[in-house]
């Protein structure tokens, strides 16, 4: 009897403070609106009035988003004691302080599987962390050897977040480096290079890009798209570019200079 009492009062309290995370973020809502509508006529716009519906929507968009992030907890510390320091390079490059406090450890391949649906969760949750579709795809293709579900997974992320040049890129990194297919690996990087993005950012899209087009047997695109990653003047893009486009220069000449080949009879 006094189990069932204990079980019955956790399940009380526990009740009690969702309902008080409830109460403090639809409060929350409400302030925020109220600051937005500080300062408008009362009278300008029916569509700005303050609603029941919009407070609690604002309200239940703050806990999908609280709720991915504690989804996401258990993703990272998953993620980071699954992988190797080499593989984790791959994902964050030059940002190996993400490992501090993460102790990597061997698990049967049948538990590589356990994560994705986990990240699925923090994505239904939340359609803009962008994070979660990243590290899902790269989990697909490297782990899985599921490259056309991770590339499935990227376009459903690009539909949420159609601005962003990461989901883009990864495209082109699963073009290039899993499937070798360089021509759709040129249009996800030159789509990620038309969006905005920090120049470290886009001295590293244009160079795959370039390598992409060398790859295409295209000289002259893969010359402009290094002439660009030497103009931004980032490190170590702008050397890999200095040494990249005398080749090209020379590979365009010879070409150039060339003597058509004759008519066959």
């Amino acid at each position: 009897m006094k189990s069932i009492l204990d079980k019955n009062n956790r399940v009380l309290w526990f009740s009690l403070l969702i309902l008080a995370i409830l109460l403090v973020m639809i409060s929350s809502q409400l302030n925020r609106q109220k600051k937005e509508m500080s300062g408008h006529d009362e009278n300008s716009h029916g569509s700005s009035r303050i609603t029941p519906g919009k407070v609690v929507s604002g309200a239940f968009r703050e806990i999908r988003v609280t709720l991915a992030d504690l989804a996401w907890i258990k993703v990272d510390d998953y993620f980071h004691a699954s992988v190797t320091p080499e593989e984790h390079e791959m994902i964050h490059p030059g940002h190996p302080e993400h490992l501090h406090g993460h102790e990597h450890s061997s698990h049967s391949k049948s538990h590589d599987a356990d994560l994705m649906p986990l990240i699925e969760v923090v994505t239904r949750l939340d359609p803009q962390f962008l994070e979660a579709y990243r590290v899902g795809s790269w989990w697909l293709w490297k782990k899985l050897n599921a490259p056309q579900q991770a590339i499935d997974f990227l376009q459903e992320g690009l539909r949420n977040n159609p601005d962003r040049y990461e989901l883009n890129y990864d495209l082109g990194l699963l073009y290039f480096h899993k499937l070798q297919d360089y021509s759709n690996a040129k249009i996800q990087f030159r789509l990620a290079s038309r969006k905005k993005m920090e120049d470290w950012d886009r001295a590293n899209v244009m160079e795959y890009l370039a390598f992409t087009l060398e790859r295409l047997k295209d000289p002259a695109g893969a010359l402009e798209a290094w002439k660009e990653v030497k103009k931004l003047n980032i490190q170590p893009y702008a050397k890999a570019a200095q040494s990249h486009i005398p080749e090209l220069q020379t590979q365009i000449k010879v070409i150039q200079e060339k003597p058509n080949a004759p008519a066959k009879k």
